[in-house]
């Protein structure tokens, strides 16, 4: 049986979104359940609200794989990679992070990678060099036919969706942004799939999904497998 904090099956991903406004008062609570290599990590950050929007993000995480894992906060073995990016050793429990402004997105499945973006949607005055620079021919060709009213909306679309495959593959933006595409356009609807050229599906088993988690916000999800149901739950104080 599925429950809020049990992964019953591979395909089942579980999604859960907090806003870092409700943790502002909580900041020394959810500092105290980092590990000292979590603590060394923050004090190195150079402004406040970096060091803040760092326990939020780890202090909640930990939080929530505490609900998973059934034991304290503090006591979840929470390793990080030298590229900064969290992992439990050992675990089938596999999951991603993103933060955009207020808002902290967290993505878990069973077994296979996963990646997840968030991003909150603002003017860009230099769009169409991030376009030239970061999207394949593809999709350099899909958003030239669109409206310049519908230009940024898509932008952030597909960018969430390639950043959750780079952050899925583990790759990062080590592997350049343009070398494929995310995204095909059929009957005027864009569809999410991984190409490496315009005719073939990529081979690697990567299914991508945009989230719909906020009004001004875009999301995607990348997982290598089978996405059969995607879970989606606010985390509060409360842990509910």
């Amino acid at each position: 049986m599925e429950t809020k904090y049990r992964l019953a099956s591979n395909g089942i991903i579980h999604i859960w979104l907090t806003s870092s406004g409700q943790w502002k008062n909580n900041l020394n609570e959810l500092a105290s359940v980092l590990s000292q290599e979590e603590i060394s990590r923050k004090v190195k950050l150079i402004s406040q609200n970096r060091q803040e929007d760092y326990v939020i993000s780890r202090g909640v995480l930990r939080s929530i794989l505490a609900q998973y894992l059934e034991v304290a906060a503090e006591n979840v073995p929470l390793k990080t990679y030298p590229n900064g990016k969290p992992y439990l050793p050992g675990s089938d429990l596999q999951f991603n992070i993103s933060h955009s402004e207020d808002l902290f997105l967290y993505g878990f499945v069973l077994d296979v990678p996963i990646g997840v973006d968030l991003q909150q949607v603002y003017p860009i005055s230099n769009i169409n060099t991030l376009i030239k620079n970061y999207f394949s021919p593809y999709e350099q060709q899909i958003l030239s036919t669109e409206k310049k009213t519908r230009l940024k909306d898509l932008f952030f679309r597909i960018w969430t969706a390639k950043e959750a495959y780079l952050k899925g593959t583990g790759e990062g933006f080590q592997r350049p942004a343009n070398s494929f595409s995310i995204c095909t356009k059929t009957d005027g609807l864009l569809n999410f799939e991984l190409r490496e050229d315009t005719t073939t599906p990529d081979n690697e088993g990567w299914n991508i999904r945009e989230l719909h988690l906020a009004e001004d916000y875009r999301a995607a999800l990348a997982v290598k497998g089978q996405i059969t149901h995607i879970q989606c739950q606010a985390f509060t104080l409360q842990g509910s």
